[in-house]
């Protein structure tokens, strides 16, 4: 099979620059849906599965300009059951009320969850806000049984509450 490397437009110009990152932007936007479409199949190694949905979620977010808050929800073997976008905020953070979170996840066969939001600044330390959020979200979580897995900030690099040790944890 020979793979075209050439733009073909309806008028044979050659292509701007701007043509170009829209055909490029086009591209990026098919490949995240293929990939979204692909990490909502039942998996046989989860672990395996849960490095693809960080990774899915660092090509998404890297770019972003505004802050991006999202969940998701994963069944009693880790395997993603419903992604959820939570908050659209601004370039420095995003609203995020636990209850809507509690709504999205309800009527699901979710057992844990996942966070995940960016930090258009590229810096991954959490804030203050971030690690208040992570536990009222943690509290909200408690009472119909969903266990908070992760939180993770996407910038340049990630970070994780869990790997860092520092998701709550029960009173």
């Amino acid at each position: 099979m020979e793979v075209k490397t050439e733009i073909q437009t309806p008028y044979q110009t050659t292509p701007t620059p701007d043509m170009l990152e829209a055909f490029e932007n086009n591209i990026i936007a098919n490949a995240l849906e293929i990939i979204e479409n692909r990490l909502m199949k039942p998996v046989s190694d989860p672990m395996n599965h849960a490095e693809a949905v960080e990774k899915y979620f660092r090509i998404k977010l890297r770019s972003e300009i505004i802050e991006q808050f999202w969940v998701l929800g994963l069944d009693a073997q880790n395997r993603l059951v419903k992604i959820i976008e939570i908050s659209n905020g601004t370039t420095n953070g995003a609203i995020v009320y636990p209850r809507e979170i509690i709504r999205a996840l309800i009527n699901t066969t979710a057992k844990g969850v996942v966070l995940i939001h960016n930090h258009p600044s590229g810096r991954v330390e959490p804030s203050k806000e971030d690690i208040q959020i992570t536990e009222q979200i943690f509290d909200a979580l408690n009472p119909i049984e969903i266990q908070l897995l992760d939180h993770i900030i996407i910038g340049k690099t990630s970070y994780s509450f869990a790997n860092a040790g520092k998701l709550p944890t029960k009173k």
